[in-house]
């Protein structure tokens, strides 16, 4: 999801029998350290950072959206061991 969805990381081993190789992994560190797509999946970053944190952010009685979303799993919770 990360990788594909968003451009925020790069798929370096796949599977608990992956083989992971130092040339594969400098490979990789360079072209995320790099300009072009690394430069560009830095950006990406930033702008995901920004919106996890107005997610999490609780402001002047605003909650956001996944401070709201924990407070009606948690509700949803105690009405059902309520009602048993």
């Amino acid at each position: 999801m990360a990788a594909e969805e968003m451009g925020v990381a790069v798929e370096l081993a796949r599977g608990l029998e992956s083989e992971i190789k130092r040339g594969e992994v400098k490979k990789i560190v360079q072209m995320v350290m790099g300009e072009g797509e690394g430069e560009e999946m830095r950006k990406n970053a930033a702008i995901v950072k920004d919106k996890m944190r107005a997610a999490m952010k609780e402001e002047g009685g605003e909650k956001g959206s996944s401070l709201r979303a924990l407070d009606e799993f948690v509700a949803m919770i105690g009405s059902k061991r309520e009602g048993q």
